[in-house]
């Protein structure tokens, strides 16, 4: 009786121990977090061979983006080295390019050398690139996948970007096309000049929870891509380093935080939208003009003409204050008066 008892429990245990190599055989592999585009741009031929042998990881070449490009446009075109891989920024060029976007893109590179603005030659691409959606910003515990835009950029990456091309609507596309037609910058004072060329020589960066500098920087304990928040974005642009001839201005801004920055000035010169100028600081809160400091929960820096520069889910851009943003829109805040620079 005994002995039949403890065959059978022998007999349980080697069950549950084969159940238990089954159901770990069995189950599903961890999903890639481009799984669903991946699938799309598969599917649609524009990236290959299969979803099983897709490579995520590996490097996009410029062999591969030709074959993306010509997939969608239906004439591929022709690349000195194949076996190069792409930058982020040449990239999104040729997203741009696909998409019948590069006009626009023309159209903000003209706004900015109209007032004399000398940014580098891929803040109009990134610029609409971004309009587009064309970017992903990777939650704060994947932020070593962010890459700067001289970085190679990965296959997955690639996919993300070309499924959103394939769904990008026509609409969409008419809406890029108006607000940047539209743009017409304002000249700026010299001291606008020098804060809003730091502003702009960053476009494109990646959105990095608690970042503040343009190079690869260490967070929470790892090391990840040079990129900011939208508080360390403009703690960079005035405080990253001093300015010649005005190395005071920095020091008008004291906290690190949104809120912070928002409530550590008079009331008194708080600034509506109508009176915005060139280089004011911008502040946003759910509650728009009703907010209190402790409600703003985004901030940037005005361009003109109704634009900004700011990062946020879609990177360091320039973007349109509308919808959302004019909705949220609290005050600006004019640093350079405060440093009697205005």
């Amino acid at each position: 009786m005994r002995q039949s008892v403890v065959t059978s429990v022998a007999a349980l245990v080697a069950l549950l121990m084969v159940g238990s190599a089954y159901a770990a055989s069995s189950a599903k592999p961890a999903s890639h977090w481009a799984s669903h585009e991946i699938r799309t741009v598969v599917k649609a031929a524009v990236m290959g061979p299969s979803v099983k042998h897709f490579r995520p990881d590996e490097a996009f070449t410029w062999g591969e983006l030709a074959e993306a490009v010509g997939a969608i446009r239906g004439r591929t075109p022709i690349v000195r080295d194949p076996a190069r891989p792409v930058t982020l920024a040449q990239l999104d060029a040729w997203l741009v390019r696909t998409a019948k976007l590069g006009a626009a893109a023309k159209r903000v590179r003209r706004a900015l050398a109209a007032v004399g603005f000398d940014s580098p030659r891929r803040v109009a691409t990134e610029t609409v690139a971004r309009l587009a959606g064309f970017r992903i910003n990777h939650e704060q515990a994947d932020e070593t996948r962010e890459i700067l835009p001289s970085e190679p950029v990965s296959r997955s990456e690639a996919a993300y970007s070309f499924a959103r091309l394939l769904k990008l609507t026509l609409w969409e596309r008419r809406s890029i096309k108006r607000r940047t037609r539209l743009l017409a910058l304002p000249q700026p004072s010299d001291w606008q000049r020098e804060v809003l060329s730091r502003a702009l020589a960053v476009v494109g960066h990646p959105y990095v929870w608690a970042g503040t500098s343009p190079e690869r920087q260490q967070l929470f304990g790892q090391e990840v891509s040079g990129g900011f928040d939208c508080s360390g974005f403009t703690w960079h642009v005035y405080k990253g380093q001093p300015f010649a001839g005005a190395e005071h201005l920095g020091n008008q801004l004291v906290g690190r935080t949104s809120y912070a920055m928002s409530g550590e000035f008079d009331e008194a010169q708080r600034l509506s939208f109508e009176e915005l100028q060139p280089a004011d600081v911008l502040f946003f809160g759910d509650s728009g003009v009703d907010s209190e400091p402790g409600e703003v929960g985004h901030m940037g820096i005005y361009l003109g003409d109704g634009w900004m520069v700011h990062s946020s889910r879609h990177g360091t851009t320039i973007a349109p204050l509308s919808d959302y943003y004019l909705d949220r829109f609290a005050w600006g805040r004019r640093v350079l008066a405060e440093a009697g620079l205005s």
